[in-house]
């Protein structure tokens, strides 16, 4: 095991008030129950009992002369107009097993763009990545990382039990006594009540548990992206120190990216690796030696005449040891180390002695104590690019650069026993594929019934058929009130829309939720389409079903009319999916489904007559579907009736009406057969979307 700066932060740092770890202490496994004066005991035997669960043992990752370049199809066809960004340069750095590793960057792209190659999510530019030795590959390292951000990945309405119970049900074949005590030992070991509401967790409980959701899949790499950057000093407190437990007790290996550097997680690091503007490695190794390193660095500034005396002699104050000869591994060093000789070096100096006085002058006041002061330092001097290049060029010719990457070069031959690959392939055992929509539609259906959507929904339909069916019930027989009918069958439809836009108003959040989740392995895009479709038909039924007496009854409609409100109700569903789907920014989707819904209201057929206009825009009205059928099943033969009341009535038979509305070609089988039609092609759509969106 890596062993770590921690100044006493280990696996018996407490992250509870002693009230909650009271209250836990009763709905824990007998193993933990606590007597008087066994405090030492006790953490003995949830050590032993954690390490008894989980595999022990973490894996050792080489960063060697890493770059991050993002190549669009823009750059790659006009380069010299679009250049390719670069958002990493010649990262070196050794994370070894069982230690907590951080890359602080100071505008969160760097670091996430290495922690992607680092995962195998995707491929470097240039320098490799080993694990144990191996070079790391997309999609096969990815099964021995562990990886979680600050998003919810969990389902809000579920307890913190069923979270972790849904991972493990995902993605493992435990089961029985062996996944209960899968799932009481990770809640052990993040501290949390596992009965609590996923929704009423706190901010370093929410983070613990999206950690717990990935400790049950036993990885031997835990990766986060920013975890702390939405949490308060006292929650990041509590999450770097159950991050540190991770490496104590279990003695995986942790890679934090962050933009902060605070006293807490800064105590906690073993190793450390930070990034300057466009990605320049301004440091990289131990935790303990970067305040030594900055100051000395700070101390040949101050004392020197030229901010270049020591960048050609290759080394910084320190660490001027000459001793180890470095060899060039990478084409971009030699242009890198040339271009701050003879006048290049004369030019730049001009630019940047303003700059230089003001590093000087924070130089006289400022000691690096911990990674917060080192961290300002790389924001002021990313104000230059320039700037950040000449302090990443000290680094780079530096003894202690090469320090690191002699150790690296230890840790680099490939393994010689299968025992240091197969964490890349048995952190994930084989899944049966055809379970997984029938768990997903379990925990999904659990996560929707508990939700106030369903509720929502149904108060709105209840109360619109209620206020229609009384309307209805008012209604003189001897005036058919073919406005009034037209008028009720409109609101409902419309009501039904409505009632759909509220409850889809968090569909953003719901896909992304999908696609960390899929991400995560935990299932496929096909998976999610099944289960959603049926989710969205079997909702509406229920919907629907509850309205069948006051349908047949009350509104004397036949069942044709309940097929018709539940079919626009799912091909609306769909559609809102779907824009979401092809529409990344959740802003710009609300408003195209809220100006179709106007549109739909207003190209229905009941504002205006549509008669005089092209067909195809009132075709393109998904509720002019409903709305024409509906009428025409109502008034379709009806004898003389008249529109309205008193002298300002019009009268006409009903075939006649609905031929002057242009509705005399519609029919519910018909309306039927299109909304089928629609919803086939937007689950195509959808699932094409849903599978080229990452």
């Amino acid at each position: 095991m890596f062993g770590g700066s921690g100044n006493g932060l280990d696996e018996t740092t407490p992250l509870v008030s002693s009230e909650a770890r009271a209250h836990w202490k009763g709905l824990t496994h007998p193993v933990f129950s606590k007597t008087a004066g066994d405090v030492g005991q006790l953490c003995d035997a949830v050590r032993r009992h954690l390490r008894s669960v989980f595999c022990v043992g973490g894996l050792t990752i080489c960063i060697i002369e890493v770059s991050v370049v993002t190549d669009s199809q823009w750059s790659r066809c006009l380069p010299r107009f679009f250049p390719p960004k670069r958002y990493c340069d010649s990262a070196l750095a050794l994370m070894r097993g069982g230690g907590f590793h951080v890359i602080a960057d100071v505008d969160g792209v760097a670091g996430s763009g290495l922690l992607r190659v680092i995962t195998g999510a995707t491929l470097c530019a240039s320098g490799t990545v080993l694990a144990n030795g191996v070079p790391v590959e997309a999609g096969v390292f990815r099964k021995a990382v562990g990886i979680f951000t600050n998003v919810e990945a969990y389902m809000p309405n579920l307890t913190v039990e069923e979270n972790i119970n849904f991972v493990v049900s995902m993605r493992t074949n435990v089961t029985g006594e062996a996944r209960e005590v899968l799932v009481e030992a990770a809640c052990v070991l993040t501290e949390l009540d596992r009965h609590k509401a996923a929704k009423l967790l706190s901010p370093s409980e929410a983070f613990r548990l999206r950690l717990a959701m990935e400790i049950v899949r036993d990885p031997p790499v835990i990766v986060a992206y920013y975890p702390f950057d939405c949490l308060g000093h006292a929650d990041a407190s509590e999450c770097s120190a159950v991050l540190k437990r991770v490496t104590t007790v279990l003695e995986k290996t942790v890679i934090v990216s962050t933009t902060t550097l605070s006293a807490h997680l800064f105590e906690v690091t073993d190793a450390l690796l930070l990034l300057g503007r466009g990605g320049c490695v301004l440091y990289s190794g131990d935790a303990a030696t970067m305040p030594l390193y900055f100051n000395s660095l700070h101390a040949s500034l101050t004392s020197s005449s030229t901010p270049y005396a020591n960048v050609s002699q290759g080394a910084s104050p320190g660490y001027s040891s000459t001793s180890f000869p470095y060899r060039v591994t990478d084409v971009t060093s030699s242009a890198r180390e040339g271009s701050y000789n003879g006048s290049d070096a004369r030019h730049i100096l001009s630019s940047l002695s303003l700059r230089i006085q003001e590093s000087r002058a924070a130089a006289r006041n400022t000691f690096v104590s911990c990674g917060d002061d080192a961290l300002d330092l790389a924001t002021l001097w990313a104000e230059s690019q320039t700037v950040t290049e000449f302090y990443a060029a000290k680094f780079y010719n530096s003894h202690l650069r090469r320090r690191v990457f002699q150790t690296i070069m230890r840790f680099s031959n490939p393994p010689q026993h299968i025992s240091d690959v197969t964490p890349f392939t048995s952190t994930v055992p084989s899944q049966y594929a055809v379970l997984k929509p029938f768990l997903l539609w379990w925990y999904d259906a659990m996560q929707t019934w508990r939700d106030s959507e369903v509720y929502v929904h149904l108060a709105l339909l209840s109360l619109g058929l209620l206020v229609i069916a009384l309307l209805m019930q008012n209604q003189n027989d001897d005036q058919g009130g073919m406005y009034n009918i037209r008028g009720m069958q409109f609101v409902l439809f419309l009501l039904t829309m409505l009632a759909n836009t509220t409850t889809m108003g968090d569909m953003d959040h719901q896909l992304r939720l999908f696609f960390l989740q899929r991400d995560n392995g935990l299932y496929g895009t096909a998976c999610f389409m099944i289960v959603f479709v049926l989710r969205t038909v079997f909702v509406r039924v229920v919907y629907l079903a509850l309205f069948i007496p006051v349908v047949i009854y009350v509104l004397r409609m036949s069942y044709a009319f309940f097929l018709l409100v539940g079919a626009l109700s799912v091909t609306q569903v769909l559609l809102h999916v779907t824009v979401h789907a092809l529409v990344p920014r959740n802003r710009l989707a609300l408003i195209v489904l809220r100006l179709y819904l106007g549109y739909s209201a207003i190209f229905c057929g009941f504002l205006m007559n549509l008669t005089t206009m092209p067909s195809m825009v009132g075709k393109i009205s998904i509720l002019r579907w409903s709305y024409g059928a509906a009428l025409a099943q109502s008034l379709r033969d009806m004898p003389f009736s008249c529109d309205g009341s008193g002298n300002t009535s019009y009268c006409y038979s009903g075939n006649t009406y609905l031929a002057l509305e242009g509705f005399s070609d519609e029919s519910t089988e018909r309306s039927l057969m299109v909304f089928s039609v629609m919803c086939g092609m937007l689950i195509i759509l959808m699932g094409i979307a849903l599978a080229c969106r990452k």
